[in-house]
């Protein structure tokens, strides 16, 4: 955005973590190794078969979107400018 001067638009999207049923299965570990490694290994279990596991439970879900927050363009922006 910095590089371009395009806008940033901030959306957030409500009930996301009703989409899947998550194991609680080794939790103590995953959750170890998430906070150690910033990766997360969630276990999803449902009905059916492996793939249908994949598929999302449909919930309602309700997105927000943000004014557009306005970025000045620098076409070779400083690390300073980036945090």
């Amino acid at each position: 955005a910095i590089e371009t001067g395009l806008p940033i638009v901030p959306v957030y999207c409500f009930g996301e973590t009703s989409t899947h049923n998550i194991s609680r299965l080794f939790l103590k570990q995953r959750l170890w190794l998430s906070r150690r490694f910033r990766i997360a290994i969630p276990f999803a279990y449902g009905d059916g078969s492996v793939l249908q596991r994949l598929n999302p439970i449909d919930v309602p879900l309700t997105s927000v979107v943000g004014e557009p927050i306005r970025v000045e363009q620098h076409p070779a922006p400083v690390p300073d400018e980036l945090v």
